[in-house]
């Protein structure tokens, strides 16, 4: 489908997520006079074969200390503030391209992953389990939803929807979304939350 689009695509090997990491990691590099672009030059792919013993692919991605700090939620490398914000359930169905695709707002087209923060990035964790434990769970969730309260009967019709996919053999795989986010310091790291928090309740 992509390459009738036009699209090349190859799988990713060790050193393209080496060269996609490190400058993230190293934001601020005080090697290469903190510019994450000379990394590459500084701190090559060090290659897959004869690695020493001991190697250790994720220690290379730092070349700073990095520290985290628990009263503000956030990790610091090379001394810009991280934090991680997750995304806890979706009020109505995403529809597709809900993120990436392009939007029309009067004489404006925009995506809406576009107007994220800079330097954030999107994280999609889908978890496969076998679908008898799926259907299990919809199981005990209705079970649960006893009485003649609004919830309940909602929640038993949300549980019976999920069967009925189900039975057509679609599948239903656990999934979570989250964002890394980064700042200048801790108010620009505060102002990039409220901004995507902004962002992301009004569209579902």
């Amino acid at each position: 489908a992509l390459a009738s689009a036009g699209i090349r695509a190859r799988r990713g090997a060790g050193e393209d997520l080496y060269a996609w990491l490190l400058p993230w990691f190293n934001p601020n590099p005080a090697p290469a006079d903190g510019d994450p672009d000379r990394l590459l030059e500084i701190a090559p792919y060090p290659g897959d074969e004869d690695l020493p013993y001991g190697y250790d692919f994720a220690e290379r991605l730092t070349l700073g200390m990095p520290r985290s700090d628990n009263a503000t939620a956030t990790w610091w490398f090379d001394g810009l503030p991280h934090t991680l914000v997750t995304v806890q359930g979706l009020r109505r169905a995403p529809e597709i391209g809900h993120m990436t695709g392009e939007r029309q707002a009067g004489d404006h087209v925009f995506a809406l992953f576009d107007r994220l923060p800079e330097h954030t990035v999107m994280v999609l964790t889908l978890t496969l389990r076998p679908q008898d434990l799926t259907r299990n769970h919809i199981n005990q969730v209705r079970r649960a939803a006893v009485g003649d309260s609004a919830e309940a009967a909602l929640t038993r019709e949300d549980a019976d929807a999920v069967e009925r996919e189900m039975a057509q053999g679609n599948k239903l795989y656990p999934l979570s979304i989250a964002f890394y986010l980064r700042g200048d310091d801790l108010n620009d790291l505060r102002t990039n939350t409220n901004h995507l928090n902004a962002l992301l309740l009004p569209n579902g």
